[in-house]
């Protein structure tokens, strides 16, 4: 394995995507996420890669001849890419065990499969993908080893958070609810917002992480570097959302300002629909308007009815 210098891993045998067929196995996710912890799986009986160099045109053997070597060797490569974080690997250390079934992540040294906070489901079941936990409350991560602060109606926190520093929340909503707005007002460093549901994103339980920040951030307000974001989701019933809980993280960027960051943050949730008046919106039209939702697929999902006067021209 190499990661080479236009920021590409090179895999001999090829990198394999599918944990039952032969090639090299990574944690992708892992690494993107920047965790302590990685894992990778597979059955032990699988025919191995004959270790061929590339044939004359450039390519990589194919077919049976780069197959069909049985035995019980496996090699394992710890790579310490110089690409976000250019710091000495110092310590680390490494574990290979075999199982019945898939297992789950074991990210503590004695804690067990899921950390020992949550159910291990081996087969794919309810939205789970086989090899996935089940976390506890008050706990998250692919591993349950992430604490999470149970967040209420309306209730808000104040926090502090030093840079590259995160933050992690979740809210359980009840039945019948349609509509989660998360603010948060900073007062100091570089905070951005991530909002995502349970069971969605590339790993469904993990908690948001720095690369899903197109996908789950509130990319505008952070990269306008404004004091206001929120995310709002107006479709928290919609059945491709197979629980009621959602993780919210705030992460304090020190790319461009090495600062302590000072937030408060807050979620609501109700039963507004598309088309009605006086729902949840930003910032509540700042109380000088009516807010109206629209649809979840139009951006942004809400519009202010100002009230006559000075406001409605935007002064």
């Amino acid at each position: 394995v190499d990661y080479s210098s236009n920021n590409g891993w090179e895999f001999w045998p090829p990198l394999s995507l599918d944990p039952n067929a032969s090639g090299t196995f990574h944690d992708s996710q892992g690494w993107k996420a920047l965790r302590p912890y990685h894992h990778v799986y597979t059955p032990a009986n699988l025919p191995r890669y004959s270790p061929l160099p590339p044939s004359d045109d450039g390519y990589w053997a194919h077919g049976t001849d780069a197959l069909g070597l049985e035995g019980d060797s496996w090699y394992a490569t710890i790579v310490n890419a110089n690409q976000w974080i250019r710091k000495d690997l110092s310590v680390y250390t490494i574990k290979a065990s075999c199982a019945e079934g898939i297992p789950c992540p074991s990210p503590l040294p004695y804690g067990g499969e899921c950390a020992g906070r949550g159910t291990c489901y081996r087969e794919q079941s309810s939205g789970f993908p086989a090899g996935s936990c089940a976390c506890e409350t008050g706990w998250g991560g692919v591993g349950c080893n992430t604490k999470l602060v149970k967040l209420n109606n309306t209730e808000e926190v104040s926090r502090s958070l030093d840079p590259s520093g995160w933050d992690f929340y979740e809210v359980q909503v009840p039945p019948g609810t349609t509509t989660l707005l998360v603010e948060m007002r900073r007062s100091s460093g570089d905070p951005a917002l991530f909002l995502r549901g349970f069971l969605s994103g590339q790993e469904p339980t993990a908690v948001p992480n720095a690369n899903e920040f197109a996908a789950f951030a509130d990319v505008d307000s952070f990269r306008a570097r404004l004091n206001y974001h929120y995310r709002l989701q107006t479709d928290v019933d919609r059945e491709s959302y197979d629980s009621p809980r959602f993780y919210i993280a705030v992460y304090n960027n020190d790319v461009h300002m090495k600062e302590e960051a000072k937030y408060v943050l807050r979620a609501s949730w109700d039963a507004s629909r598309p088309g009605s008046n006086d729902s949840l919106c930003p910032s509540q039209c700042s109380s000088r308007g009516r807010c109206v939702l629209l649809s979840a697929h139009t951006k942004p999902p809400f519009e202010c009815h100002c009230d006559e006067g000075e406001w409605q021209a935007g002064r």
